[in-house]
């Protein structure tokens, strides 16, 4: 009776041992995200000091008061100006959230706001694919006949699938960073 005893606790403390070498895995898997935590919170309080991040904006609610039928894909005019806190250069999104265009002259109450789709749009957006930080690439340029914006210039190391969002890079210093642009509909990979 005794031996039997001793091979059940011996097959207990088989058990117990086992699981414990599964709790000092999960223990090791979780001080690696620890520290990789730490160093990101150490990374946000470095750009903190240094004032560098264009992620904390406020957003203005406005109308599209006018929008010409010759330059549909050009411009609009919001209902908000200056004495709204408006300036030059800020960014505009859809009320669906998505980047539509920047604003290029500011009155008092109203404002003139030239469209991403504009084939002249001037500047260039920075953009990434969301979650692939080596994604940095331009959106330039829109294809009327696919009703598409364009995005180029991505490294072909990257792989782009439909579906992924488009999001503003943050660099440049115009647009904060992870404004939404759109989603990829299509990969065409240059021949050059």
């Amino acid at each position: 009776k005794r031996f039997l005893t001793n091979i059940n606790d011996l097959f207990h403390t088989y058990e117990e041992n086992k699981l414990l070498k599964q709790q000092m895995y999960n223990y090791e898997a979780l001080e690696v995200y620890t520290n990789q935590l730490e160093e990101q919170l150490a990374s946000l309080e470095e750009l903190q000091e240094t004032g560098a991040s264009l992620t904390n904006y406020q957003t203005i609610n406005a109308t599209t008061v006018m929008r010409n039928v010759d330059q549909w894909h050009d411009f609009i005019v919001i209902n908000k100006g200056s004495q709204q806190g408006i300036q030059e250069n800020m960014a505009v999104l859809s009320k669906e959230g998505f980047l539509i265009g920047k604003v290029i002259s500011v009155n008092e109450l109203s404002a003139k706001v030239k469209l991403i789709k504009n084939q002249d749009f001037g500047s260039k957006v920075s953009a990434i694919i969301d979650g692939k930080d080596d994604s940095i690439g331009t959106v330039e340029g829109y294809d009327y006949i696919e009703d598409e914006l364009v995005m180029t210039q991505v490294s072909k190391n990257v792989t782009v699938e439909q579906g992924d969002a488009v999001i503003t890079s943050g660099l440049g210093g115009v647009y904060p960073r992870s404004l939404l642009i759109g989603y990829v509909d299509r990969v065409e990979v240059s021949k050059d």
